[in-house]
């Protein structure tokens, strides 16, 4: 059995979001795997484990400015799986055209980013910075190769999804993370 846990979005998801929008994405799944770090028994018992003892603390990955806190990596050997459900407005085959590009940009969210470009800027031009409560930055995974599996429901959305747009969506994305091979450390993600 992995541990399975749900990420949810609403909002709009244009399939060519600018870098801004994607780390807008990205904190709001940060705030979600935050909370699920604090919360989750086995990811909890990690952190007090590495409060107690430096050499067992689930490692940060410093990158382009932020201290990254990625749930699945090479190093740990565990990889994710994702059933996305998307609920958009319209009829069945007459919305939502690119689903591929718009879960790209989801998938970008889950992820480190690659290089600083990745970040975007602020408002006033300054490269992106860690923002309260950002240190470390919660992802689900290092990089989109520890992504093993993805599948992808639409269908109708059946209420308004502040503010008013056709490419509004309500999300809800169930994630698997288990071990591609097991170790002292995976041995509960089971």
């Amino acid at each position: 059995m992995a541990m399975e846990f749900r990420l949810t979005f609403a909002g709009l998801l244009g399939p060519n979001k600018g870098v801004e929008a994607k780390h807008t994405l990205r904190q709001i799944f940060h705030r979600q795997l935050r909370n699920l770090w604090q919360r989750h028994a086995v990811l909890r018992d990690f952190v007090q484990l590495g409060e107690r003892d430096a050499r067992h603390a689930w490692p940060t990955l410093p990158a382009h400015g932020f201290e990254w806190y990625p749930l699945a990596t090479r190093a740990n050997s565990l990889h994710c799986e994702i059933d996305a459900l998307i609920l958009r407005p319209g009829e069945p085959g007459r919305t939502l055209s690119d689903v591929d590009n718009r879960l790209k940009v989801v998938i970008d969210a889950l992820r480190m980013p690659n290089s600083k470009q990745e970040l975007g800027r602020t408002q006033d031009g300054v490269a992106m910075q860690p923002s309260d409560g950002e240190t470390p930055f919660y992802v689900l995974m290092e990089d989109d190769s520890l992504l093993s599996k993805v599948s992808v429901t639409t269908d109708t959305l059946l209420e308004d999804v502040e503010p008013a747009n056709t490419r509004n969506v309500r999300m809800l994305l169930t994630v698997r993370v288990r071990p591609y091979r097991v170790t002292l450390n995976t041995t509960s993600f089971l």
